[in-house]
Formats: C-alpha cells, sequence, structure tokens
C-alpha cells in the first residue's frame, strides 16, 4: 500500500467513525420521543451533526493534548501523516508545477530590490505637512 493511498484511508475511517457515533447518538436521543414525521428526519439529521462535531473534536483534543492512544476511538490509533505538519506524502509533479509557476510569475513580474519604492519628502513640498514624495526607478508614483 503507497503513502498516499495509506493516507488518505485513515483520513477517510478518521471521519466516517464520528459521523457513525453522531448518527448513532442522535437516533439514541430521539428514540422513545414522539416527533412529527417531518421533523425527525431534520432533527436526527442536525443532532448527527452536532453530535459527530463534538465527538471528532473532543476525541483529537484528548489525541493531541492527553495520550495519542486516544486516537483508537476514531477509528485508527494513529492520525495520518497528513495531520503533522510537514510530514505530507509527496506528491510527483507538484514540486516542478511550484517551480515552473515560480519562474514563470518571476519573468512575467520581475522583483528585485531596485524595484522597491522609496518614499521621501520632496523638497519643493517640505514646508507642507504631510506631503510626501514617492518614487520607484525614478519615476513619480
Amino acid at each position: 500500500m503507497n503513502a498516499v493511498f495509506s493516507t488518505l484511508w485513515a483520513s477517510v475511517v478518521r471521519t466516517f467513525v464520528p459521523l457513525i457515533v453522531g448518527a448513532v447518538l442522535s437516533w439514541a436521543a430521539t428514540a422513545g420521543i414522539p416527533l412529527d414525521d417531518g421533523f425527525e428526519p431534520a432533527l436526527i439529521a442536525v443532532l448527527s451533526f452536532v453530535f459527530g462535531a463534538v465527538y471528532h473534536i473532543g476525541i483529537r483534543l484528548l489525541e493531541i493534548y492527553v495520550s495519542p492512544r486516544f486516537g483508537w476511538l476514531l477509528g485508527l490509533a494513529k492520525s495520518p501523516d497528513s495531520y503533522t505538519a510537514g510530514n505530507a506524502p509527496a506528491q510527483p509533479g507538484l514540486v516542478a508545477d511550484l517551480r515552473e509557476h515560480a519562474s514563470e510569475a518571476k519573468r512575467v513580474y520581475p522583483v528585485s530590490d531596485a524595484h522597491e519604492p522609496t518614499v521621501s519628502v520632496d523638497p519643493a513640498d517640505r514646508s507642507k505637512p504631510g506631503i510626501l514624495h514617492a518614487e520607484r526607478d525614478g519615476d513619480n508614483i
């Protein structure tokens, strides 16, 4: 199993487990409560989302701040590498594409220290408060 598929699978499992937990909890919370036939599905949907989100956030906080072993409550004990900064699996061609776009942008929009605008007080306007003179490469802006 390659790294991309492994990370994707772990992410899918750790997403769907809280959704299933939320659906079961919302069904259990509304079981035995007489509700209108049109209102019950909407209530279950909202409660599923709320319970699932609270469950997922709570377990992630426990996993980060208490112990990584709480991750098994999300379906897998180990979080995908893409959750950790700098450990995402490399995607073939992505770096080359980024370099190509960066070099194209530099060619179209050249940037260097010489092009930085400079702001100074115009000697002719020194007597006027708050008047500034700005130029870039000798051109007035």
